[in-house]
Parts: C-alpha cells; sequence; structure tokens
C-alpha cells in the first residue's frame, strides 16, 4: 500500500501487521495480513463466484469459494504476482468445472504447478465436476489424464460445432443461390431499369421516355434473319415500326441494356419462335424481358405476341415458353403464298 494513516514503530521485528479495513485487492473484498514481511490475502468464504484483482506484493492468496474457474485476465493478474515472487494460490473446496470452457484453465494449473512459480496447497484434494447437472466429482489425483480425455472431446465438440455451422452456411448458400436463380429475370429487369433511370442513357432511350418509339420489338434468332427481313419489308408497307436488334440497336452499349430499352420502347415484342429462337440464350433473355416488362411497366398490358414460324416439338418447348403459349394467342406462318398473305394481313392488323 502507498499511505499507512499511522506508524508502527518497534524495537523488534513486526509479526502481524493486520490492514483489512484497507484491503490488499482493488474491489476490498478480502482480508489482508502483512506476516514476516509476506502479504496474504484471505479472501474465502466471501460467496465469490470469480477471483478479485490483487495488488502487486500479494503472495499468499486464499481463495476457497463458489468459483468454478479463473478466468484469463485473473491468471494474467495472477501470473505478474509470480513474476516478482513465488505464489500460494489456495483453491481448495471451490466447486470447480472441468469441462470444454474451464480447459484453458486446467491447463494453466497443471503447466503453473509443474514450473513451481505457482503453489497449490492440497492440489491432489481439489475436486470438479463436467456440470451443474452432473454429480460426479473427479478428484485431481489423476487430473493429467482427464485433461488428455478433455482435449479428445472439446476436439470433437469443435469439429462438430464447425461440421454444423459448415452445412448450415452451405445450406443457407444454396438456398440463396436457387432463390436468386428463381427471380434472376426480375433482378436484370429491374437493374437496368434502375441504372436507366437514374444514370440516364438517351443515346438509346430517348430524350422522351413517355413516348413509344416503336410498334413492335422483333425478337428472333439470327439463323431466322431473312424471314425477319421480309417482316420489315411486308410491315413496312403498312407503316408499322419495328425495332430490329441487327439494325436499331445502338453500338457502344450492353447487349442487355439495349434488348431492355428496346422492350420497354415498344408496344409489343414479337417473339419469331423456331428451334433456332429456343437454343439461342440471348433470345430466351429477350422472352423473359418482355415478361417483366408486361407485368412491372405495362399493367399486365398484353405485350407479348407469338409467332410460330417452324414447327418445334412439344417435348422440346421450354416450360417458360409453353406457359406464354397456354395464356397468350399466337399465329402460325403458313409458308404458302395464299396463307402467307393472309398471315401478313393479320400480323399487321394485330400490331396497329
Amino acid at each position: 500500500m502507498d499511505v499507512l494513516p499511522f506508524l508502527v514503530h518497534t524495537i523488534g521485528i513486526l509479526v502481524v501487521l493486520d490492514i483489512s479495513v484497507y484491503g490488499c485487492t482493488y474491489d476490498h473484498k478480502c482480508n489482508c495480513t502483512l506476516a514476516h514481511g509476506t502479504w496474504y490475502a484471505d479472501c474465502s468464504d466471501r460467496g465469490l463466484v470469480r477471483s478479485p484483482k490483487f495488488w502487486p506484493n500479494v503472495t499468499r492468496i486464499n481463495l476457497r469459494n463458489q468459483i468454478q474457474t479463473l478466468a484469463e485476465s485473473t491468471r494474467n493478474n495472477i501470473s505478474l504476482l509470480k513474476e516478482q515472487t513465488n505464489i500460494s494460490l489456495n483453491l481448495l473446496n471451490n466447486p470447480l468445472r472441468c469441462d470444454c470452457k474451464t480447459l484453458d484453465f486446467l491447463q494453466w494449473m497443471v503447466k503453473e504447478r509443474k514450473l513451481g512459480k505457482i503453489r497449490f496447497p492440497h492440489f491432489r484434494d481439489y475436486a470438479c465436476t463436467k456440470s451443474s447437472a452432473d454429480r460426479k466429482v473427479l478428484k485431481f489425483t489423476n487430473i493429467e489424464i482427464q485433461i488428455e480425455e478433455l482435449i479428445k472431446q472439446c476436439s470433437s465438440y469443435t469439429t462438430l460445432v464447425f461440421i454444423i455451422a459448415s452445412l448450415i452456411i452451405l445450406f443457407l448458400a444454396v438456398l440463396s443461390a436457387g432463390l436468386i436463380y428463381r427471380v434472376r429475370w426480375k433482378l436484370r429487369y429491374f437493374y437496368y431499369m434502375t441504372k436507366s433511370r437514374y444514370h440516364g442513357y438517351k443515346a438509346v432511350r430517348g430524350d422522351n421516355q413517355s413516348n413509344l418509339k416503336y410498334d413492335a420489338f422483333v425478337s428472333y434468332a439470327d439463323e431466322d434473319r431473312q424471314f425477319v427481313l421480309k417482316m420489315i419489308s411486308k410491315l413496312g408497307e403498312k407503316n408499322i415500326r419495328l425495332c430490329i436488334h441487327h439494325r436499331d440497336f445502338v453500338p457502344g452499349y450492353d447487349i442487355a441494356e439495349n434488348i431492355i430499352t428496346a422492350v420497354n420502347k415498344s408496344k409489343k415484342t414479337i417473339i419469331i419462335l423456331s428451334p433456332n429462337y429456343i437454343k439461342s440464350s440471348w433470345c430466351m433473355y429477350e422472352l423473359h424481358i418482355a415478361k417483366m416488362e408486361e407485368i412491372y411497366s405495362r399493367e399486365k398490358e398484353n405485350v407479348l405476341f407469338l409467332v410460330f414460324y417452324e414447327a418445334v416439338p412439344a417435348d422440346k418447348i421450354p416450360l417458360k415458353i409453353m406457359d406464354v403459349i397456354n395464356q397468350k394467342s399466337y399465329i402460325e406462318f403458313p409458308n404458302d403464298e395464299y396463307g402467307n398473305t393472309v398471315f401478313w394481313n393479320r400480323l399487321g392488323e394485330a400490331l396497329i
């Protein structure tokens, strides 16, 4: 202690000085006695569940209470004391715990006892339990063996926790990936629509986005371009404005962005259905974007229009297209002179 409110003068040797009223811990929970130059902290029978923090020069500690373990901070505090002199730490009759959470504490006691810097009086008489519900008392007679068993158990427990946590993370990742995959078209659509609205692409979308620039956007596979060229010629005679990707897409912009702009700026989206169309990932993208436009921007107005250019076996048609076929009206290209005339007239009437 730094200051004593009294002085002790003696000719002989000071045998015992009781300064319990001032304490030798930072929270004053122990009786402190100076005997033969040794500071003794008696913290016994005070109902403590954790150890107080001791002042320097304390060399003997009695911690007989309700302590189950010593926290790392407490162990570090005691380790600082032992650097100056040997420490006597009495933990007898505490309800010590022997489990994975206290393994470090048990190993610390055994290690410090072997090094000889910290003495644990009656160490082999210590006892512990594995849990509050377990009444089986484990003596410290063979504590080293019990620690080895605990290391194996805790290692298995840690591995089990790691495996379970990994499986949970994997399950959540797969679930999230599945949900994202399920709504991928919707996410793409909203992403590009938000991007175009807040960053502006006037070169693609036009200055006045409230006006529809085209009567129809034609979604087709490149292999069917000749049919589309014929469509441009026939519908052009009726002053129907068509958006064709190889002609009207603006260079320098993302294909996906051009597609969404074309769908958004057209009254209708014509699907030229053929085996080639089904094989094209970009054609399928255009189909899904048109469905998103129909649902989220046109208040479920009829936007999609199907043209069967070539016959496609039913088992080859994806479910997404089959849903559109079942819900939407469509016309078939007859590929004969008289039928072609009727076909172009019907198509023109549908777009006017």
